[in-house]
């Protein structure tokens, strides 16, 4: 789920934080790009709340054209993500997140129209003694019309994105 999500980014960044709450705008090379691709900028926002120590919501964006410049065929992305987390005591923390995408002209059976991703996760960390910890985790990643993940034969012939769980 974590690789289709953009991890670095480049641009410009303004943060404010007021008690429970934090905020971030950024202006962006795009998604995922650490050098321009084209003359567009992405925008982003990240909102959160911590109302106390044991737990905290996030939600992430990034809108933005992510077509290289010699493209004559603008593709804006909205990428929304959520995460919550909760921290359970001195000896648990979970994680619950998120993800939709929307590409414009993106779908894989007709390039007209757009198409979505979707992808969740949930994680579990537990520590019984202070130097050890065990996680677990569940994941399921739907990006059918292949936009991020690439195009894919299945065993039948038809093409697809990557549909996963783990």
């Amino acid at each position: 789920v974590t690789y289709f999500e953009p991890i670095y980014q480049s641009g410009i960044k303004l943060s404010y934080n007021y008690k429970k709450f934090y905020s971030q705008l950024h202006l962006l090379n795009g998604y995922n790009q650490l050098t321009d691709n084209n003359k567009n900028k992405s925008i982003g926002v990240q909102l959160g709340f911590k109302p106390n120590d044991h737990f905290d919501i996030t939600y992430n964006n990034i809108i933005g054209n992510e077509e290289p410049t010699e493209s004559d065929n603008p593709k804006v992305r909205i990428q929304n993500n959520f995460v919550f987390k909760i921290f359970a005591g001195k000896y648990v923390d979970m994680l619950l997140g998120f993800d939709y995408v929307y590409q414009q002209k993106s779908k894989l059976t007709d390039s007209l129209l757009g198409a979505s991703l979707y992808s969740g996760q949930f994680s579990i960390r537990v520590r019984p003694i202070k130097k050890l910890s065990v996680s677990a985790r569940y994941e399921y990643h739907s990006d059918k019309d292949a936009f991020l993940s690439g195009v894919f034969t299945n065993s039948d012939g038809s093409l697809s994105g990557l549909e996963a769980m783990g």
